[in-house]
């Protein structure tokens, strides 16, 4: 009995020590398992304030950030994002245009882009020098805007605004700024003054005494200017035909049936001019025929013609032509003025700063936003 009572005391202690040992290990694992716990959960914080802390302090809106300086004033990409978008709708530029390339050494895509960048810089110094001269808005000007800002949005899908982050009041500023913009440029062309001009339209019957194309016009020797001649046959030949062609219009013949009738309509048909500058000897017709009257047979190096005048006074003609006149007069002069303009502000068009923000802009996102 005392053999079995050591055993069972050895055997207890055994058991107690192997306990303890497991109780031991148990806290020690408990211990791992909490460290292991405590640092996936510091990891995970790590990851979760990298993450959301990087979006919150590098993510920012269109109007934060920076896209390129007009002189001290800060252009951000709200306002580039708007501009694009309606250029992109206004003008129906698609994908196949920006494929297309402008010169050798620039796509059509970053000419766009780069047009867009020069009309925001040319509204905006011209807005500062109007501010500068005294100019401002006026409660009919500003009327107006209104309207504008409303139509745009209007035609304009809210969803690609707010994904551009372009919101009302920028819109508004931006046309602001462009009305006077407006008011600056109607200042300078107000007092420009056009002479009214003279132009009269006649009808020109024309028998070639050269070779002519097709479309009218002259086949030249090749590598030359050179008008290459008919025959002297063809030549007495088309001769003929203006003769006759003269008798019947004395008789009261349609000129332009007549054209038809010999087959010269693709080289003949009515022009416009000052009679100063239809060059002689038409000229020299051009300033004594009146209405209805045609001139004998006129015979030219390179063809026989009959002139018919048709309005020796065409004042509509005159107020078409005069009107292409004085826009490109207006164009020129603010043109002009603009260079004054940039320097008095201090600005320079190869010196401006851009963002990496403006130079990752392509137009072909934009495209995608109206074509949805």
């Amino acid at each position: 009995m005392g053999k079995k009572h050591q055993i069972k005391e050895e055997n207890k202690n055994t058991l107690e020590k192997g306990l303890q040992e497991s109780r031991q290990d148990g806290r020690i694992k408990k211990r791992r398992t909490g460290i292991a716990i405590g640092f996936l959960i510091v990891i995970a914080t790590v990851v979760v304030v990298f993450l959301f802390g990087k979006n919150r302090f590098t993510f920012r809106e269109p109007s934060e950030v920076k896209a390129f300086q007009v002189g001290d004033n800060m252009v951000y990409m709200d306002e580039v994002n708007f501009c694009i978008l309606e250029n992109v709708k206004s003008f129906g530029i698609d994908t196949e245009a920006l494929g297309e390339q402008i010169e050798d050494d620039m796509s059509a895509d970053e000419y766009y882009k780069q047009k867009i960048m020069d009309a925001i810089m040319d509204y905006k110094v011209e807005a500062r020098i109007a501010k500068n001269k005294g100019l401002s808005l006026t409660e009919e000007d500003l009327a107006e805007v209104n309207k504008d800002v409303v139509s745009c949005m209007e035609s304009i899908d809210g969803g690609v605004l707010r994904k551009l982050g372009i919101t009302q009041d920028k819109i508004m500023d931006i046309y602001k700024e462009r009305y006077l913009a407006q008011k600056l440029e109607e200042q300078v062309v107000s007092n420009l003054e056009t002479e009214d001009v003279s132009y009269c339209t006649m009808y020109m019957l024309l028998f070639p005494k050269v070779e002519m194309d097709e479309n009218g016009d002259y086949v030249r020797k090749e590598d030359t200017d050179e008008p290459i001649l008919l025959s002297d046959e063809e030549i007495d030949k088309r001769k003929a035909e203006a003769d006759a062609a003269y008798d019947e219009l004395r008789n009261g013949a349609d000129i332009e049936e007549i054209a038809k009738k010999y087959g010269v309509e693709v080289y003949s048909g009515a022009e416009s001019n000052t009679p100063e500058t239809f060059g002689e000897p038409f000229s020299e017709y051009a300033k004594t025929l009146k209405e209805g009257e045609i001139s004998p047979v006129i015979d030219i190096l390179s063809c026989y013609a009959i002139l018919k005048m048709m309005n020796p006074n065409d004042e509509e003609v005159a107020e078409q032509i005069m009107g292409y006149y004085r826009s490109d007069l207006e164009d020129k002069t603010i043109e002009e003025n603009r260079i004054k303009w940039y320097d008095e502000v201090g600005v320079s068009k190869d010196e401006t700063w851009t963002s990496s923000a403006w130079k990752k802009v392509t137009l072909y996102d934009f495209v995608g936003n109206v074509e949805e």
